[in-house]
């Protein structure tokens, strides 16, 4: 467990009078760790230059971090903790994969959980849970939209060890008609696979003009590669490493990415708010300047619809039913400034969201593509949503 500077070592309980008590969870480590990882840095980066700056509303962010590795009866019991002990006023950033496993609890016990990884199924299925990026919905349209500018036909290889991908899966054949696209090839594998070399030779016999790559991006790449395939690559979710920035292969890949790349230095010098954000980079996180990962820059978007939602809030006692209601008293559309797709958060229902972001790799960096945003029909994501 992490805490920020303003908090005292252990869990005390209680929050003083000039604190804001905040929890987050994350899949850190294990097999996540390399996309998942830098989350939980993201958030403390954010926790410290807010309360540098002198916090909410006048009152510290005191910030508890736990790791579930992956593993659903530790998360469980994690949430447990940051809820009946440490007696969080929300969770913040949840980057925990087994999310679906403990939504039902924060549900009972009225804790909002703000921003995280918003293509697992409680973001778009939870009253509870507050995106900050796409759903799942919108993620599937967007990349297909995507791999349709290469050509119609397109063939998808997505991880087989997750609920989440095979959801992903499932929706691509939902959605490519909507897209007119020709889906050839939609097929679950092993993400531990020891060549993709088949899948390759498959998807050029089928003629494919892009391929949707939701399994390591690098191996991938560079074995279809040698076939010599004409070919674009579409990825995204968080499931680009930083080791494909650097494989020629990787370059010109377009990557759909379901929270706003504010990573990305050309992105985040547009806006003040950006600057602001490789400020605190440079003054509270310096070890990764310069090489910002997806999950680091998007738990700071986290914070920042917390931080909104508390000082829209007419409390000046921060607790989960102030910031629920400062949650519902954002307008709609409400969007952070660009750093959000447009959220209509509605008390009692999900928030779907239907917009995804765009990046691509050029020259072993990760560059602005020609769209910034994309946005799946709001219609069309609402009533998938509703089929989970």
């Amino acid at each position: 467990m992490t805490l920020t500077a303003a908090a005292a070592c252990g869990s005390s309980g209680s929050a003083s009078p000039d604190e804001i008590v905040i929890g987050a969870i994350g899949s850190y480590t294990g097999r996540t760790a390399s996309t998942i990882g830098p989350a939980k840095d993201g958030i403390q980066m954010w926790a410290d230059s807010v309360n540098a700056a002198g916090g909410i509303k006048g009152k510290k962010v005191k910030l508890f971090i736990e790791d579930d590795a992956g593993n659903a009866t530790t998360a469980l019991a994690k949430v447990k903790e940051l809820v009946e002990k440490d007696h969080v006023s929300a969770i913040v950033s949840d980057n925990s994969v087994p999310s679906p496993t403990w939504s039902q609890y924060v549900e009972q016990k009225q804790i909002p959980v703000i921003g995280g990884f918003s293509l697992t199924p409680p973001f778009y299925t939870s009253p509870m849970f507050f995106p900050t990026g796409a759903s799942t919905a919108a993620q599937t349209y967007v990349e297909l939209q995507v791999a349709k500018s290469f050509g119609p036909k397109v063939a998808s290889y997505v991880c087989a060890e997750s609920p989440n991908c095979a959801a992903l899966s499932a929706q691509q054949d939902e959605v490519a008609h909507d897209v007119g696209v020709d889906l050839v090839i939609n097929q679950k594998v092993s993400s531990t696979a020891p060549s993709y070399v088949p899948q390759c030779q498959a998807a050029k016999d089928a003629g494919a003009q892009s391929m949707i790559i939701k399994v390591p991006v690098r191996p991938v790449a560079e074995q279809c590669r040698t076939l010599g395939m004409p070919i674009g690559y579409v990825s995204g979710g968080g499931n680009v490493t930083a080791d494909v920035l650097q494989s020629p292969a990787g370059q010109g890949l377009k990557n759909v990415d379901n929270r706003y790349p504010l990573y990305v230095d050309a992105i985040a010098q547009r806006t003040p708010a950006g600057q602001a954000f490789e400020d605190a980079v440079t003054k509270f996180a310096p070890s990764v300047k310069g090489n910002v990962q997806p999950f680091f820059s998007a738990a700071y978007i986290d914070g920042m619809l917390f931080k909104a939602a508390v000082e829209a809030s007419n409390s000046d006692n921060v607790t989960s039913e102030s910031v629920l209601a400062g949650l519902y008293a954002l307008p709609q559309g409400f969007d952070l400034g660009g750093f959000t797709p447009p959220l209509n958060i509605t008390k009692g229902q999900p928030t779907v969201t239907n917009c995804a972001f765009l990046t691509q790799i050029e020259n072993g960096k990760w560059a602005p593509s020609d769209q910034l945003k994309v946005c799946a029909p709001q219609d069309l994501v609402t009533s998938l949503a509703k089929q989970k």
